[in-house]
């Protein structure tokens, strides 16, 4: 059975934080959006311009979709850093959003080269070619 005093404290609790925590997400956003943009906005419009009809039917192609998404973020991320006469309000360098890039941009070479991107069953009998990676079926 639910304690209902637990309860009771618990929601008075929380009820207490929530001014605080809002007022803290409040200036984290104010702060993220001064340094980077609406960088979230457009990345969203830009998708929806490039991949409008693009049909995301696999569970590979969503993969892709998200590697994308947070790739393009982290470009005009860096965009933001490196071209808007702003100051940095959040610490992060554009070094480190640029470093982001990087892993993602890694991650979706490296799924493309495992073919998680699509239908088909990697090819085994091909060599590596000189690649970094070796393919593997992670999917």
């Amino acid at each position: 059975m639910i304690d209902q005093a637990k309860v009771q404290a618990f929601n008075k609790a929380i009820s207490e934080l929530v001014p605080d925590v809002m007022e803290k997400w409040t200036e984290t956003y104010k702060d993220k959006n001064d340094n980077y943009g609406a960088s979230w906005l457009l990345a969203g419009e830009t998708m929806h311009l490039w991949l409008g009809t693009v049909v995301l039917d696999t569970p590979q192609k969503h993969v892709m979709y998200g590697l994308m998404t947070r790739m393009l973020d982290k470009f005009i991320r860096a965009g933001n850093l490196l071209l808007r006469e702003t100051s940095d309000k959040v610490g992060e360098a554009a070094q480190d959003t640029l470093s982001d890039l990087g892993v993602y941009s890694f991650m979706a070479a490296t799924a493309a080269r495992n073919e998680v991107v699509s239908d088909k069953k990697p090819d085994e009998s091909k060599k590596d070619n000189g690649q970094i990676w070796q393919p593997r079926s992670w999917w």
